[in-house]
Protein backbone atom coordinates (compact mmCIF):
# COMPACT_ATOMS: atom_id res chain seq x y z
CA UNK A 1 0.00 0.00 0.00
CA UNK A 2 1.46 3.22 -0.93
CA UNK A 3 2.20 5.55 1.62
CA UNK A 4 -0.35 8.70 1.73
CA UNK A 5 0.64 12.04 0.45
CA UNK A 6 2.00 14.43 3.32
CA UNK A 7 -0.90 16.95 2.95
CA UNK A 8 -3.32 14.04 3.18
CA UNK A 9 -1.97 13.10 6.29
CA UNK A 10 -1.61 16.66 7.30
CA UNK A 11 -5.37 17.09 6.24
CA UNK A 12 -6.31 14.01 8.40
CA UNK A 13 -4.43 15.03 11.53
CA UNK A 14 -6.02 18.70 11.58
CA UNK A 15 -9.15 16.88 11.26
CA UNK A 16 -9.14 14.70 13.94
CA UNK A 17 -7.69 17.65 16.40
CA UNK A 18 -10.77 19.68 15.33
CA UNK A 19 -13.88 16.77 14.36
CA UNK A 20 -12.88 14.12 17.47
CA UNK A 21 -12.72 16.94 20.61
CA UNK A 22 -16.25 18.66 19.19
CA UNK A 23 -17.61 15.12 18.83
CA UNK A 24 -16.75 14.60 22.33
CA UNK A 25 -18.15 17.50 23.60
CA UNK A 26 -21.44 17.10 21.61
CA UNK A 27 -22.07 13.31 22.98
CA UNK A 28 -21.49 14.74 26.44
CA UNK A 29 -23.35 17.56 25.91
CA UNK A 30 -26.53 15.28 24.64
CA UNK A 31 -26.17 12.91 27.00
CA UNK A 32 -25.86 15.42 29.95
CA UNK A 33 -29.41 17.09 28.58
CA UNK A 34 -31.33 13.95 27.89
CA UNK A 35 -30.33 12.42 30.70
CA UNK A 36 -31.33 15.38 33.34
CA UNK A 37 -34.75 16.26 31.28
CA UNK A 38 -36.69 13.48 33.18
CA UNK A 39 -35.35 14.05 36.56
CA UNK A 40 -36.25 17.59 36.23
CA UNK A 41 -39.79 17.12 35.32
CA UNK A 42 -40.70 15.25 38.34
CA UNK A 43 -42.97 13.38 36.91
CA UNK A 44 -43.21 10.32 39.12
CA UNK A 45 -43.42 12.16 42.19
CA UNK A 46 -46.13 14.40 40.90
CA UNK A 47 -47.80 11.19 40.14
CA UNK A 48 -47.19 9.69 43.58
CA UNK A 49 -48.54 13.08 45.26
CA UNK A 50 -51.43 12.86 43.18
CA UNK A 51 -52.70 9.87 44.44
CA UNK A 52 -51.80 10.30 47.63
CA UNK A 53 -53.61 13.45 47.83
CA UNK A 54 -56.70 12.17 46.06
CA UNK A 55 -56.95 9.28 48.66
CA UNK A 56 -56.83 12.05 51.64
CA UNK A 57 -59.27 14.17 50.02
CA UNK A 58 -61.39 11.12 49.29
CA UNK A 59 -61.31 10.36 52.72
CA UNK A 60 -61.77 13.86 54.04
CA UNK A 61 -65.00 13.98 52.04
CA UNK A 62 -66.72 11.12 53.54
CA UNK A 63 -66.51 13.57 57.36
CA UNK A 64 -68.57 16.00 58.29
CA UNK A 65 -67.31 18.94 56.69
CA UNK A 66 -68.13 22.82 57.06
CA UNK A 67 -69.23 24.33 53.69
CA UNK A 68 -65.74 26.70 54.11
CA UNK A 69 -63.60 23.25 54.48
CA UNK A 70 -65.22 21.66 51.32
CA UNK A 71 -65.03 24.79 49.64
CA UNK A 72 -60.89 24.80 50.90
CA UNK A 73 -60.97 20.71 49.81
CA UNK A 74 -62.60 21.69 46.65
CA UNK A 75 -59.90 24.02 45.80
CA UNK A 76 -56.70 22.27 46.85
CA UNK A 77 -58.27 19.10 44.52
CA UNK A 78 -58.18 21.70 41.48
CA UNK A 79 -54.39 22.94 42.32
CA UNK A 80 -53.57 19.35 42.61
CA UNK A 81 -54.63 18.30 39.18
CA UNK A 82 -53.77 21.46 37.19
CA UNK A 83 -50.26 21.08 39.06
CA UNK A 84 -50.26 17.13 37.83
CA UNK A 85 -51.20 18.22 34.36
CA UNK A 86 -49.23 20.82 33.97
CA UNK A 87 -46.10 18.16 35.15
CA UNK A 88 -47.21 15.67 32.51
CA UNK A 89 -47.38 18.02 29.86
CA UNK A 90 -43.71 19.76 30.58
CA UNK A 91 -42.86 15.73 31.04
CA UNK A 92 -44.49 15.38 27.44
CA UNK A 93 -42.19 18.58 26.07
CA UNK A 94 -39.21 17.49 27.42
CA UNK A 95 -39.13 13.82 26.03
CA UNK A 96 -39.63 15.97 22.37
CA UNK A 97 -37.05 18.47 24.00
CA UNK A 98 -34.78 15.65 23.72
CA UNK A 99 -35.08 14.22 20.47
CA UNK A 100 -34.52 18.17 19.49
CA UNK A 101 -31.97 18.43 20.99
CA UNK A 102 -30.18 15.59 19.71
CA UNK A 103 -31.20 16.89 16.03
CA UNK A 104 -29.13 20.11 16.95
CA UNK A 105 -26.40 18.36 18.60
CA UNK A 106 -26.02 16.59 15.23
CA UNK A 107 -26.18 19.19 12.79
CA UNK A 108 -23.92 21.64 14.84
CA UNK A 109 -21.42 18.48 14.68
CA UNK A 110 -22.07 18.42 11.11
CA UNK A 111 -21.57 21.99 10.79
CA UNK A 112 -18.03 21.38 13.14
CA UNK A 113 -17.05 18.86 10.84
CA UNK A 114 -17.38 21.30 7.76
CA UNK A 115 -15.72 24.07 9.21
CA UNK A 116 -12.99 21.94 10.36
CA UNK A 117 -12.46 20.06 7.17
CA UNK A 118 -12.38 23.79 5.62
CA UNK A 119 -9.59 25.04 7.78
CA UNK A 120 -8.09 22.02 7.75
CA UNK A 121 -7.60 21.89 3.88
CA UNK A 122 -6.70 25.16 4.13
CA UNK A 123 -3.81 24.82 6.40
CA UNK A 124 -2.83 21.90 4.79
CA UNK A 125 -2.20 23.80 1.27
CA UNK A 126 -0.16 26.82 2.94
CA UNK A 127 2.18 23.93 4.31
CA UNK A 128 1.96 21.20 1.91
CA UNK A 129 2.50 23.34 -1.38
CA UNK A 130 5.51 25.15 -0.46
CA UNK A 131 7.27 22.26 1.36
CA UNK A 132 6.71 20.53 -2.16
CA UNK A 133 8.13 23.13 -3.64
CA UNK A 134 11.14 23.21 -1.52
CA UNK A 135 11.48 19.35 -1.75
CA UNK A 136 11.62 19.97 -5.73
CA UNK A 137 14.18 22.67 -5.42
CA UNK A 138 16.13 20.09 -3.78
CA UNK A 139 15.99 17.61 -5.64
CA UNK A 140 16.83 20.16 -8.59
CA UNK A 141 19.94 21.47 -6.44
CA UNK A 142 21.45 17.55 -5.88
CA UNK A 143 21.06 17.22 -10.13
CA UNK A 144 22.87 20.17 -10.76
CA UNK A 145 19.92 22.10 -12.07
CA UNK A 146 18.68 25.69 -11.89
CA UNK A 147 15.84 26.54 -9.86
CA UNK A 148 12.60 28.06 -11.08
CA UNK A 149 12.69 32.03 -11.82
CA UNK A 150 11.53 34.08 -8.64
CA UNK A 151 7.97 35.28 -8.81
CA UNK A 152 7.14 38.86 -11.08
CA UNK A 153 6.89 41.89 -9.43
CA UNK A 154 3.98 44.10 -11.13
CA UNK A 155 3.52 47.45 -9.95
CA UNK A 156 -0.10 48.97 -9.91
CA UNK A 157 -0.34 52.70 -9.72
CA UNK A 158 -3.69 54.28 -9.00
CA UNK A 159 -4.28 57.55 -11.13
CA UNK A 160 -4.10 61.05 -9.86
CA UNK A 161 -6.81 62.18 -7.69
CA UNK A 162 -9.50 64.89 -8.03
CA UNK A 163 -7.25 67.16 -5.78
CA UNK A 164 -4.45 67.01 -7.63
CA UNK A 165 -2.21 64.98 -5.83
CA UNK A 166 -0.73 62.04 -7.06
CA UNK A 167 -2.08 58.42 -7.02
CA UNK A 168 -0.63 55.48 -4.96
CA UNK A 169 1.64 52.98 -6.25
CA UNK A 170 1.59 49.22 -4.94
CA UNK A 171 4.55 47.00 -5.38
CA UNK A 172 2.61 43.44 -6.04
CA UNK A 173 4.23 40.00 -5.97
CA UNK A 174 2.74 37.41 -8.00
CA UNK A 175 3.44 34.01 -7.06
CA UNK A 176 1.69 30.50 -7.66
CA UNK A 177 2.55 28.88 -4.96
CA UNK A 178 1.90 30.85 -1.26
CA UNK A 179 2.57 29.99 2.11
CA UNK A 180 3.81 31.35 5.62
CA UNK A 181 6.21 34.11 4.94
CA UNK A 182 8.95 32.52 6.31
CA UNK A 183 8.75 29.77 3.39
CA UNK A 184 9.52 33.12 1.35
CA UNK A 185 12.44 33.14 3.62
CA UNK A 186 13.68 29.62 3.17
CA UNK A 187 13.04 30.05 -0.58
CA UNK A 188 15.78 33.13 -0.63
CA UNK A 189 18.11 31.01 1.45
CA UNK A 190 17.77 28.88 -0.98
CA UNK A 191 18.59 30.81 -3.82
CA UNK A 192 21.76 32.41 -2.05
CA UNK A 193 22.85 28.83 -1.10
CA UNK A 194 22.49 27.73 -5.11
CA UNK A 195 24.42 31.30 -6.24
CA UNK A 196 27.07 30.70 -3.49
CA UNK A 197 27.60 26.88 -4.83
CA UNK A 198 27.79 27.92 -8.31
CA UNK A 199 30.36 30.10 -7.32
CA UNK A 200 31.76 28.25 -5.88
CA UNK A 201 31.82 25.00 -9.00
CA UNK A 202 33.41 27.83 -10.90
CA UNK A 203 36.02 28.90 -8.45
CA UNK A 204 36.68 24.95 -8.67
CA UNK A 205 36.58 25.04 -12.30
CA UNK A 206 39.04 27.97 -12.52
CA UNK A 207 41.92 26.33 -9.94
CA UNK A 208 41.39 23.27 -12.02
CA UNK A 209 41.81 24.65 -14.93
CA UNK A 210 44.69 26.64 -13.60
CA UNK A 211 46.19 23.55 -12.12
CA UNK A 212 45.78 22.16 -15.43
CA UNK A 213 47.72 24.78 -17.27
CA UNK A 214 50.26 25.24 -14.74
CA UNK A 215 50.83 21.16 -14.82
CA UNK A 216 50.71 21.65 -19.13
CA UNK A 217 53.78 24.40 -19.07
CA UNK A 218 55.69 22.35 -16.59
CA UNK A 219 55.67 19.50 -19.11
CA UNK A 220 56.29 22.12 -21.75
CA UNK A 221 59.50 23.29 -20.01
CA UNK A 222 60.91 19.73 -19.29
CA UNK A 223 60.30 18.53 -22.93
CA UNK A 224 62.28 22.23 -23.79
CA UNK A 225 65.28 21.51 -20.60
CA UNK A 226 65.94 17.68 -21.96
CA UNK A 227 67.01 18.80 -25.59
CA UNK A 228 68.76 21.72 -23.82
CA UNK A 229 71.04 19.78 -21.18
CA UNK A 230 73.47 18.30 -24.10
CA UNK A 231 73.82 21.35 -25.49
CA UNK A 232 74.89 23.55 -22.92
CA UNK A 233 77.07 20.96 -21.23
CA UNK A 234 78.90 20.70 -25.02
CA UNK A 235 79.72 24.45 -24.89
Amino acid sequence: MNQLRFRTRLVLILSLFAIVPALVLTLLWGGTVSTALPFVTGRPAWDSVAASGEKAIAAARQSALTPSQRRAIDAHERELRTSVEQARRYSFLAARTVRVIAIAGILALLVLTGAASRVAGHLSRQLSRPLDELVRWTELIGHGESLPPPPERMIVSSGPRKNGEGGTTIEVTTSRVRGAPEFETLRRSMREMVSELEHGRRQAVEAERLHAFRESARRVAHEIKNPLTPIRFAL
